[in-house]
């Protein structure tokens, strides 16, 4: 199929090859689905004739870009239906199986809106995402003044368990110390107690030897009296 521009069109030949470039670019980017589809090329409006010639009367004149269905295909003309049901000839080099530049803009800005809205809704997304991220450093940071605290009140406890066992430890010597201390005050009664009975029996004794002593010296001294009284 010739694909050379229309000389009497109103875009430049470089404009047109441009054009041909970058839909060729964008359908290989984005590749069509089903049957081939074809459009008028970018003109002002081709006339759609009844016939193959200049001759024919015109049935419609279809504006550029305009979606058609190819039914027939000659040298130069080819037969096709328009939208409004109108079936005619019309030149071949001006059709085109490309999309329309403005119906491929058209398709990339819907898509570069649905772009645009899941960009914002990423974007949202992000934002409660650093929210979040932000509660949770914000509940690690906390998390981490507890944890540091409990450290130091463990380490503060550890410490008091070792004073703890340390005084149970001077607690359990000085009982030790206490029970020899009882141990040696009982053995001190005791000896005490035994003093104390040796002191009485020491008096004791005493007393009797004076008693004794005594009654001895009376009982000599009554016999020296009654000597004396014989005498006399």
């Amino acid at each position: 199929m010739s694909m050379n521009p229309d000389p009497f069109s109103p875009l430049p030949s470089r404009c047109y090859k441009a054009a041909l470039t970058v839909f060729l670019v964008l359908m290989l980017a984005f590749p069509a689905s089903g049957l081939c589809a074809w459009y008028v090329v970018p003109s002002a409006e081709i006339p759609l004739r009844t016939g193959q010639g200049m001759e024919y009367r015109i049935i419609e004149l279809v504006p550029d870009g305009t979606k058609v269905e190819l039914l027939e295909e000659g040298d130069k003309w080819v037969r096709i239906r328009t939208p409004k049901g109108n079936e005619g000839w019309i030149l071949r080099r001006y059709l085109s199986d490309q999309t329309p530049l403005r119906d491929v803009v058209a398709s990339l800005r819907v898509q570069r809106d649905k772009l645009q809205k899941k960009a914002a809704g990423l974007s949202d997304e992000l934002s409660r995402a650093q929210k979040e991220l932000d509660r949770c450093r914000s509940r690690l940071s906390g998390c981490t003044g507890e944890r540091n605290q409990v450290q130091l009140q463990y380490e503060e406890l550890r410490r008091d368990a070792a004073d703890v066992l340390q005084i149970k430890q001077a607690l359990e010597q000085t009982t030790d110390e206490l029970n020899v201390v009882r141990q040696e005050l009982a053995a001190a009664r005791e000896e005490n107690a035994r003093l104390k009975n040796d002191e009485r029996i020491k008096w004791f004794m005493a007393g009797g030897g004076i008693l004794l002593v005594g009654w001895c010296i009376g009982l000599v001294m009554g016999r020296g009296r009654r000597r004396r009284s014989t005498l006399l």
